[in-house]
């Protein structure tokens, strides 16, 4: 026995028995919903899905990292046994609905067109990843203009470009089916003889494409243009030189949030919290100041700061000319914020995983170093763990029986007000 440190023993049923068995127990607790499922029904419902699951196997985690994994995996297995059995029929609904009603309909960002350098002009990717995975092209011209492809053949719906890379046309492996860079059908052997074709759906679908400086978005099927609010946001933010900015990996990270997207969204609209949440923040910014500007499918909040904090240097014609403005937080509907700040841009790309697990990208350029970790834009990184610890808070809290709804402030809740009601504007439309 020398050779090993641990043995590790299965616990129910292997070291201790459960009293009423694993159905049994269920049962008990099933009895406060009116629901009639015997403790057959639900040992069988979980033997079939222990069976088919993919095990539980978490060796590059630890601590809260790993229970929460951990807990995510038996939620997941206790989903699909009672969907299996009939209950919670609309378990996941309102989550797909709104796959399908809002993220479907939005505008979401590709990448900074230097995804392309110059030897490239091919860049295959997904619309969002890990939630909608529709696969997409982004084309570069011979003019630098950019097109926005289907990445799925029209022939077998193989998967068309794998990686980045330069071409003079697409072709797919499979069966040799080629298009032109504009998406057009160009060639497919063994057809000579095939009546009515090429076809218009032959040719791969274009998607829109829209730029903020050197920022690209596709939509599609956008359910407004958003070229008219790209306008705005960059003649409001025009002293900022856009093409000067620069990528910065070391400063850019994912952070993974254990709550409803809409949820992490409802925060960061309203600057009502930064008193209560934010002590470094609230030392910075003047919060009676505070301001929300609404918009159709945006909105901004300013950020004024306090005398003696870092500003943006603003000309005389500007309309904010005389401020002490410290930020402008952009918020594009649904799921898009662009947090401009004296040294650069923070884009931030909010990413539902599923009802209560979100994905937040925070994506980092810099055009003036020497201002990084000053004003407004210092310390992002503590800003957003407050954030996660009051919005995970608000996950277990809707959850309560005796929660129905609150007002809001109709001073300091105007965003999230004006969020809400573009999500309901997306269901009913």
């Amino acid at each position: 026995m020398s050779k090993y440190n641990t043995i590790s023993f299965d616990a129910a049923d292997t070291l201790f028995y459960i009293e009423k068995g694993l159905g049994g127990s269920y049962c008990e607790v099933l009895k406060n919903y009116d629901v009639s499922y015997t403790p057959k029904d639900i040992s069988s419902a979980f033997k079939k899905f222990f069976v088919h699951r993919k095990g539980l196997h978490f060796n590059d985690l630890s601590g809260k990292a790993l229970y929460l994994a951990e807990k995510e995996w038996w939620y997941g297995l206790v989903r699909d046994i009672f969907n299996e059995l009939g209950m919670f029929d609309n378990f996941d609904k309102y989550f797909n609905d709104l796959r399908d009603k809002v993220f479907y309909r939005s505008w979401q960002l590709i990448e900074h067109e230097s995804i392309l350098p110059i030897n490239t002009n091919v860049y295959p990717f997904d619309f969002i990843k890990d939630y909608i995975e529709e696969p997409l092209i982004l084309i570069k011209d011979e003019n630098d203009e950019y097109k926005c492809l289907t990445n799925v053949c029209t022939h077998r719906a193989n998967i068309i470009v794998n990686d980045r890379c330069k071409v003079n046309d697409l072709r797919c492996m499979y069966h040799g089916r080629k298009f032109h860079l504009d998406g057009k059908f160009k060639s497919m052997p063994e057809f000579d003889n095939a009546k009515n074709f090429p076809r218009e759906c032959d040719n791969l679908k274009e998607f829109k494409v829209r730029n903020m400086g050197p920022f690209l978005f596709v939509g599609l099927e956008p359910s407004f243009d958003i070229k008219s609010v790209f306008k705005e946001i960059t003649e409001r933010v025009s002293f900022i030189p856009l093409d000067k900015l620069t990528y910065r990996g070391d400063l850019s990270k994912d952070y993974l949030v254990n709550s409803h997207w809409a949820l992490y969204c409802d925060n960061y609209l309203e600057g009502f919290h930064i008193p209560f949440v934010h002590n470094d923040l609230n030392n910075v910014l003047d919060y009676g100041d505070y301001d929300t500007e609404i918009y159709e499918n945006y909105n901004l909040q300013v950020g004024y700061a306090k005398d003696g904090e870092e500003t943006f240097k603003i000309p005389e014609s500007h309309v904010d000319f005389g401020k002490n403005v410290a930020a402008y937080y952009y918020w594009l509907f649904p799921n898009i914020m662009l947090n401009f700040y004296p040294w650069g841009l923070s884009i931030n790309v909010v990413k539902p995983i599923s009802i209560q697990k979100t994905k937040v990208q925070f994506l980092t350029y810099v055009f003036d170093e020497s201002k990084l970790e000053t004003g407004a834009g210092a310390s992002l990184d503590k800003v957003e763990r407050e954030d996660e610890f009051v919005v995970e808070g608000v996950q277990k809290g809707i959850r309560s029986k005796f929660y129905k709804s609150g007002r809001f402030s109709p001073t300091k809740e105007k965003g999230v007000h004006h969020f809400h009601s573009l999500l309901s504007k997306s269901f009913n439309s």
